[in-house]
């Protein structure tokens, strides 16, 4: 049974609803679902190229993608003009939602790691949700490139190295965010660079050594790296919100009023501050009348009148 099993929206995705309805779904509950049905269907492609078949059929439904519906992020990687940055910026938002289920998986896994082995298993976790996914995306196409149709060990041999520093990339890309010492402009640079050094090693993973030859697209590697940098940021922002919140916060209790107000005063009134001086004087004169007495002899002390009393210490 497929978690989704019609065309989710908004509305449904806000009570829990995750059968969907029989409503027409937005562009964004559509990319939602495609997002949210990717990475389930990189898994099943790998675990089918490995022959377990039935175990990728039950992978492969859990998440049902929307009828007829083309990616955003084909769409911003495909515009018609043929610069390097030429692209469909109007389709980017709905690219960054397609990323839902990317990047939610990445953020799962490093909190799953991270609660089953510290600091190291928070990025075991999302290298290996990633490096998964990679793997037989990454065999089957060194297959075709030499001719096959299935991998052989030489194929599996570049796509788990491919898979691996690919893994290794996500785990880093993914550390800062949602953290609240991280700053957009940080998750942004960091899943941005990442991103398209992804994209890149899946491009060298899938041709290099290869019959076909080495092929790498620049403008590829630059549109993953844009769509991943933007989602990056989008998904800080929530996250740098409270941060700033934190920071407006006082830290120490405030002092109450009264107090404060005699601080002022004592600080500010010229009687308040003659006041003290003459209460200090006088506490220091106790002090030194106290020291004095100590080292007087008893007798010399019993025979001093008032008057000397009072020119000696005072």
């Amino acid at each position: 049974m497929a978690i989704f099993g019609k065309d989710i929206t908004a509305a449904d995705l806000a009570v829990g609803n995750l059968q969907g309805s029989e409503k027409e779904a937005s562009e964004f509950g559509k990319a939602l679902r495609f997002g949210l049905d990717q990475p389930t269907e990189n898994v099943a492609t790998t675990l089918k190229a490995l022959g377990f078949d039935t175990q990728a059929d039950t992978l492969s439904g859990l998440v049902d993608a929307p009828e007829n519906y083309e990616s955003a992020a084909a769409r911003f990687m495909n515009p018609e003009g043929e610069g390097l940055l030429d692209f469909s910026y109007k389709d980017l938002p709905l690219a960054i939602v397609e990323q839902a289920g990317q990047l939610g998986g990445s953020m799962l896994s490093r909190a799953g790691g991270f609660a089953l082995a510290g600091p190291v298993g928070a990025l075991l976790g999302p290298a290996l949700f990633e490096a998964v996914q990679i793997a037989g995306p990454v065999a089957l196409e060194r297959a075709r490139n030499n001719g096959r149709t299935e991998p052989n060990w030489e194929d599996w041999s570049g796509a788990l190295g491919t898979s691996a520093f690919s893994g290794a990339l996500n785990a880093v890309g993914v550390q800062g965010i949602g953290k609240l010492n991280s700053t957009i402009a940080g998750s942004a640079l960091r899943e941005g660079v990442t991103e398209g050094l992804q994209g890149a090693t899946e491009q060298v993973g899938g041709t290099g050594l290869t019959e076909a030859g080495l092929q790498i697209d620049p403008k590829q590697v630059i549109g993953e790296g844009l769509i991943g940098g933007s989602t990056g940021a989008s998904a800080q922002v929530p996250t740098s919100a409270i941060q700033n919140i934190k920071d407006l916060l006082p830290t120490q209790r405030p002092t109450t009023a009264p107090m404060a107000v005699r601080g002022m005063q004592d600080t500010t009134d010229p009687q308040r501050i003659e006041r003290r001086r003459e209460a200090e004087a006088i506490t220091q004169a106790n002090q030194e009348f106290e020291e004095r007495a100590g080292e007087m002899v008893d007798d010399e002390f019993q025979q001093a009148t008032d008057q000397e009393v009072q020119d000696t210490f005072l």
